[in-house]
């Protein structure tokens, strides 16, 4: 669907070979206890999940660092009227918590979304007790906009704009590693016609 790659990652479209790893991530207790939904899900009920999304309003990925599999990237719901999005990820290999490319897959996927979509602005749902994913989400521009004692999960957004303002700061931070060509590519004639109309993007666009 679309292939990104940036700050030292790979960002692979989910597909059929690679749910079974992930149906495993998202059963495993470190990564289920910071979900809303934290039943064990079988082999049937992520394949009838797979063929059910629509990819013109969600998009999954793979997150690859050096060809090995770390975790779970998404934007989903999208609504192209109103330029808004979900986002949200999970590390399933824990060789990679506590290290910096989570927050990596987190700032290309912002990046793809508000440079090459022109989406308006993001909104990230995150449990109250994973200080990890609420204190990285702060560094890069959400705010909180939803409250509910009653909840496990707030609501956080960030702006197209805010974004633009602390992308200065993060490149500071980004820089220090080696930075590789950094690419988007698509062969999906929906996408291709949404990038293809899109303008300023630090990201090379291959749409052939």
């Amino acid at each position: 669907m679309i292939e990104i790659s940036k700050y030292g990652i790979h960002l692979v479209p989910l597909d059929e070979n690679r749910l079974e790893a992930v149906r495993e991530w998202r059963n495993s207790a470190s990564v289920s206890k910071m979900m809303e939904y934290r039943d064990l899900i079988t082999a049937e009920q992520q394949k009838t999940w797979f063929n059910t999304i629509n990819w013109r309003k969600n998009l999954y990925w793979v997150i690859e660092v050096n060809n090995e599999p770390a975790g779970l990237s998404h934007l989903k719901k999208i609504d192209w009227h109103n330029q808004t999005a979900e986002s949200g990820i999970f590390i399933g290999n824990p060789s990679f918590r506590g290290t910096p490319f989570p927050v990596f897959a987190v700032l290309t996927v912002m990046e793809f979304a508000f440079e090459l979509l022109s989406l308006k602005k993001l909104k990230a749902k995150i449990f109250n007790g994973n200080e990890v994913a609420l204190a990285f989400n702060k560094k890069l521009g959400y705010e909180m906009v939803q409250t509910d004692k009653h909840s496990e999960f707030n609501y956080y957004t960030v702006t197209n704009a805010r974004f633009r303002q602390i992308f200065d700061e993060l490149n500071l931070i980004t820089s220090m590693f080696i930075e590789k060509d950094s690419w988007c590519k698509t062969t999906n004639n929906f996408y291709r016609e949404k990038l293809s109309q899109k303008g300023f993007s630090r990201m090379r666009l291959i749409l052939d």
